[in-house]
């Protein structure tokens, strides 16, 4: 079997673009891999880097957090002797503010009470005024209603009186004067005997 030449050189040279076209795909494929490795490398470096980061911020948060509970606790101690020192001070203090207050407590309460016992007797005053006006009103309306009574009394006792005199009178024959002066004699004893029989 012979071959002919432009079949083997066609064979050759789809040999040859095949395995350049396998050269450029291994290629490729190991730079896509290199890559890979690369990034993921860097990936790695990143988190590493990351992580240590990390701890050195936490290492320095509790660096920062240590320091801050020894000063707290220094300012806490210096607090404490300062109160203890203080204390007594504190304490007079206290008692003067006490006294102060309760002053003014004591004053506020008196103020109000008497205030309050100013308005209690005031209103007294009122009802006791209200109290005598209508007992005043009621002693004079009792007192007309008498007056009134002991005057219609009055007043019929004179004519029955008058009328006695006048029979008198009528029975004797007076002058003018004469019957004046009986009739206001009877009068008179009519009121002597009224006064007299109260």
């Amino acid at each position: 079997m012979i071959v002919e030449p432009i079949f083997f050189y066609i064979l050759i040279g789809s040999v040859f673009f095949l395995s350049t076209l396998l050269v450029i795909l291994v290629w490729w494929q190991i730079s896509l891999i290199h890559a890979l490795l690369e990034n993921k490398q860097k990936s790695r470096q990143s988190e590493i880097d990351l992580v240590q980061k990390e701890t050195e911020m936490i290492k320095k948060g509790k660096d920062e957090a240590e320091k801050i509970v020894r000063q707290a606790i220094r300012r806490a101690i210096v607090i404490e002797k300062e109160a203890e020192i203080n204390q007594g001070e504190l304490k007079k203090i206290l008692e003067k503010r006490l006294e102060i207050v309760s002053r003014a407590l004591l004053k506020d309460y008196q103020t109000s009470l008497s205030q309050s016992l100013k308005k209690v007797i005031n209103n007294v005053n009122n009802i006791s005024k209200d109290i005598e006006k209508e007992t005043k009103l009621r002693i004079e309306a009792e007192i007309g209603n008498y007056k009134k009574t002991r005057l219609e009394k009055i007043d019929e006792q004179i004519y029955n009186l008058v009328d006695e005199a006048a029979q008198e009178v009528l029975g004797k024959s007076l002058s003018l004067e004469d019957q004046e002066e009986l009739v206001f004699r009877a009068i008179e004893k009519a009121k002597k005997r009224l006064w007299q029989t109260q």
